[in-house]
């Protein structure tokens, strides 16, 4: 079993996985900050065998009630279509049970949103000559933060996120 995170949107860090089946991981804070909740990694070479993957630090994260009532994790063998998992939350640890079906299975928070993605709906948006697109800054990791202003006439101005 072998789990890594250095990849788009990855973020774990693995304290051990010394014992086949079970690994203990902790959530590594967001960049330039002691805030944390957003997991995502890649579990390879455990296809057909059930793993028990133990986040030890989620009682710090920034919201862990959001841990309680009914979350479960998402995993995906392709990273396009997501199911749930049995997932628990003790007051400690956040406690991911999956049998993957794939040798490369990932496991998320919640199902990414990936800056591939992003680049593609750019991509078809900015076609249309109604979008006029700004870059307003950066993001803390130096990616362009990108602002859509769409054109409806007769319509006034709308504000959408």
């Amino acid at each position: 079993m072998f789990i890594d995170a250095e990849f788009d949107g990855g973020n774990i860090e693995v304290l051990d996985a010394s014992v086949p089946g079970l690994a203990r991981l902790a959530i590594r804070p967001d960049r330039f900050s002691h805030y944390y909740q957003w997991f995502c990694f890649r579990l390879s070479g455990a296809r057909g065998r059930e793993c028990v993957l133990r986040i030890e630090n989620a009682s710090g994260a920034g919201y862990p009630a959001g841990w309680s009532n009914g979350y479960r994790a998402v995993a995906s063998a392709d990273r396009e279509q997501w199911r749930r998992v049995a997932t628990s939350y003790d007051g400690k640890a956040l406690e991911i049970r999956v049998t993957p079906e794939a040798d490369c299975t990932w496991i998320a928070y919640f199902a990414p949103y990936t800056q591939e993605q992003h680049d593609r709906f750019l991509g078809r948006v900015t076609a249309d000559p109604r979008v006029v697109h700004e870059a307003m800054g950066r993001s803390l990791d130096g990616r362009p933060l990108d602002l859509l202003r769409i054109a409806t006439p007769g319509e006034g101005k709308r504000v959408a996120w």
